[in-house]
């Protein structure tokens, strides 16, 4: 096992047909576009965006701003505890910035261990990280987070926000998403010498970027975020370069739909 069941639940997807100019990566989270809008708050009180399985986002990241993320987050499908809490998509006041991504994290292991170069050499890749800490390396090697908006459901482009990510980061614990989930389940991987309780997996070093976007126009919007890298980054957790590898330069992490109410 790699990712663990709290990241699985973040990762919910609903099929998108891309346009041409989007599909430059591996996006992990791209939002339904069947979903019926609801009618905009113009309250200047910011709702926030609560998942279906009861994860507050705005607390998780310590952000006051509107947390942009996908139908499948939440309303999964529909039987979740706390589904349909927020309605989608979610909702942004005239004037107000936003945080893109809120679903979009990338969790570590806290050391590399001694098997892991051989495995990933294994497979051609040439394992050199900034620090024996996949923590650390992931932090260095990171250096912008961009963020791009177009109208829904046309892809028009509407403005591109740039943010330095080593002034962006926010250092949470994978558990800080269980809510209603329970404990994420134990990794055991005695081929790169992995073992990892429940316990030890709820803590281990995740991070996001709270990036504040905006303000654009009333309107209806895709928020796409690529996190630029620079050089290739192991999370420590396994060797599946689909699931594990952040590779140098950009990387397209995926596009939540949301709306400016006016």
């Amino acid at each position: 096992m790699t990712r663990s069941n709290a990241t699985r639940a973040l990762a919910l997807v609903a099929a998108l047909s891309l346009s041409s100019a989007l599909a430059k990566g591996n996006g992990r989270e791209m939002d339904s576009t069947a979903s019926t809008s609801a009618k905009g708050n113009t309250k200047s009180t910011v709702q926030h965006t609560i998942t279906w399985w009861c994860v507050d986002f705005n607390e998780v990241w310590k952000v006051n701003e509107p947390v942009i993320t996908g139908f499948a987050n939440l309303n999964g499908d529909g039987t979740g505890p706390c589904a349909g809490t927020t309605p989608f998509p979610v909702r942004v006041a005239p004037g107000q910035t936003f945080m893109p991504g809120g679903a979009f994290i990338w969790g570590t292991n806290k050391t590399y261990s001694t098997p892991y170069a051989a495995a990933v050499a294994a497979q051609g890749f040439t394992f050199a990280p900034a620090s024996n800490s996949p923590s650390e390396d992931f932090k260095r090697k990171m250096s912008q987070v961009r963020i791009e908006v177009f109208t829904f459901p046309d892809f028009d482009p509407v403005a591109v926000f740039t943010f330095d990510a080593q002034q962006s980061f926010k250092l949470v614990q994978l558990g800080d998403f269980n809510g209603t989930l329970g404990q994420n389940l134990p990794i055991d991987d005695p081929a790169l010498d992995i073992h990892l309780s429940a316990d030890e997996v709820d803590r281990l070093p995740t991070y996001g970027f709270t990036v504040k976007a905006g303000p654009v126009p009333p309107g209806q919007y895709w928020a796409c975020v690529t996190w630029v890298l620079s050089g290739d980054h192991w999370d420590g957790i396994g060797v599946d370069p689909n699931a594990n590898l952040l590779q140098a330069g950009d990387f397209f992490y995926g596009c939540n739909r949301f709306q400016v109410v006016p």
